[in-house]
């Protein structure tokens, strides 16, 4: 399951107040990783990001957020993890903007780590666009800094796969390999696989929100790997990936239930069944994922979106 908290919803102190969100939604049994992302609904905006902090575009308008702002809203809610505010851009932009990029978000890292009273685990951001030496030159100075671990950001802003590695290179060569490194941006499984070789720990699950938005439900069948021709989702409900991998999707015209009564539960059990073949696919890796899509799993941590309205 996964929330998006924004600014729009309870004030910071409310939630504060009720003492943060494992007490607000009774879950004090799951961990809660925050991050100021959400692939679904609250994209980063690299035009209107500026010195001051960083913009997304959201369902209800485009937000700056700032630094101090952004941690408020992490000193409320009290996650066990949380990813620094960081300015993404796409594989387009300028040398220029690539570099500011990079020096904005390492600043920032500096000014949440000063301003975190919430005692749990920092996870500094990483970004570069498309540029090898500026992605070297971040995770370098994010390494410098006292952190847990590494958010790597700035992945499905338009990159191509055939140079994904050499980017996804040039930060894993600069971390520390006892600290765990999580990505926004790889959903396909092509994508999950290219992560965990490059060395990627923790994978968002970004892609089964969009597949049970479509009415699908996903598997693997392993055991009956086929040859592969085409990268695409077919009419016929079959993904043929690039690299041999059968992921297949079941429209809800072949479910057997009523659809115009049970919408919502049919949306919970593909999103169900996803997650435990996502999880099944993923532990075979010794890799794991964070859940960002509606729906009930056995996972133990929960992702929060910052930036996003509900």
């Amino acid at each position: 399951m996964g929330f998006a908290c924004s600014m729009e919803g309870l004030s910071t102190k409310t939630i504060s107040n009720i003492g943060g969100l494992h007490q607000m939604l009774g879950l004090q049994e799951y961990g809660f990783a925050a991050v100021p992302r959400d692939s679904i609904v609250c994209l980063p905006e690299h035009e209107s990001s500026n010195k001051m902090g960083a913009s997304f575009e959201t369902p209800s308008g485009r937000r700056l957020i700032k630094p101090v702002e952004y941690m408020e809203m992490i000193s409320s809610m009290k996650p066990n993890l949380y990813a620094t505010l960081a300015d993404e851009v796409p594989a387009w932009v300028s040398e220029k903007r690539n570099k500011a990029s990079v020096d904005r978000t390492v600043r920032w890292l500096d000014d949440c780590l000063k301003l975190s009273t919430t005692g749990g685990a920092v996870f500094g951001s990483i970004v570069g666009g498309s540029s090898v030496e500026e992605r070297e030159r971040c995770a370098q100075e994010v390494a410098r800094r006292n952190v847990s671990g590494y958010w790597i950001g700035g992945f499905g802003l338009g990159e191509s796969m055939d140079k994904r590695s050499a980017i996804l290179n040039a930060v894993m060569d600069n971390l520390p390999e006892e600290k765990p490194r999580q990505i926004c941006g790889l959903g396909l499984p092509e994508e999950v696989l290219q992560g965990i070789a490059a060395g990627i720990d923790l994978f968002d699950s970004t892609y089964i929100y969009h597949l049970t938005l479509g009415g699908f439900a996903l598997t693997f069948p392993l055991d009956r790997i086929q040859s592969s021709s085409d990268s695409q989702l077919s009419d016929k409900g079959s993904d043929n990936t690039k690299i041999n991998l059968k992921a297949t999707v079941y429209s809800r015209s072949q479910s057997n239930l009523d659809l115009e009564d049970s919408d919502q539960v049919i949306g919970v059990i593909e999103t169900m069944s996803s997650v435990f073949f996502l999880y099944i696919f993923l532990n075979s890796f010794n890799a794991k994922f964070l859940v960002l899509s509606t729906g009930a799993s056995d996972a133990k941590f929960l992702v929060l979106s910052i930036g996003a309205p509900v």
